[in-house]
């Protein structure tokens, strides 16, 4: 059975995910920082705070750069990868890299293969049918000029990461109008996929 984790931010939830993935087996993930590069861009000295945390729970934190791996054999380079956990950052970019690289055609394998797929914001959205519903209420822009935006489809449903209630009345005419089930992600929550159904998981029960 497939595992796809969604979720906002992953300070909120790093406890529980770390528990979980630990729980499932997890002893490697490929850290997949692409969504954030055009951050690194101007900010050298960031730092991937999460990918301490996971290390110091004893995972194994396999940073990948999928631009830098493009053109080489993919499946060698997540070979032995329990997990796959995609950063959140701009989610254009981030599905861009993946097509240029391949991801998008390997990503079904490895998660019949039993690997976890953990996407944070940007990370969640292409996972999705499509990521139109980044241009609902986001800063992201679209700075490498995609006209497709087709997702990984890896879910069958629209996520809105960093949900409020102030944003309600925002979100409303573009769910209305959208052909998907969309479903609500706050910062402090975590939906839960087998690539058909899903469940959300609330604060209270990190």
């Amino acid at each position: 059975m497939r595992t796809i984790l969604l979720l906002s931010q992953i300070d909120e939830v790093q406890n529980w995910l770390v528990a979980f993935l630990k729980d499932k087996g997890a002893r490697n993930i490929a850290y997949i920082i692409d969504a954030k590069k055009p951050r690194l861009l101007v900010e050298k000295d960031y730092i991937f705070k999460d990918k301490l945390v996971f290390e110091a729970a004893g995972l194994g934190v396999k940073m990948v750069d999928l631009e830098s791996v493009a053109g080489t054999d993919l499946e060698t380079v997540f070979e032995d990868i329990d997990a796959i956990y995609v950063k959140g950052g701009n989610c254009f970019y981030l599905l861009n890299a993946m097509r240029k690289s391949g991801f998008d055609k390997i990503v079904n394998k490895l998660l019949n293969k039993g690997a976890i797929y953990v996407g944070e914001s940007a990370g969640a959205y292409v996972a999705c049918p499509t990521i139109e519903m980044a241009h609902w209420k986001h800063q992201d822009r679209d700075i490498v000029g995609l006209s497709d935006l087709t997702g990984l489809g890896i879910v069958p449903f629209l996520v809105s990461a960093h949900y409020t209630d102030e944003l309600k009345s925002v979100l409303a005419p573009y769910i209305k109008a959208c052909k998907y089930d969309v479903k609500l992600l706050k910062d402090n929550e975590v939906i839960i996929s087998d690539g058909v159904s899903a469940r959300l998981i609330h604060n209270n029960l990190l």
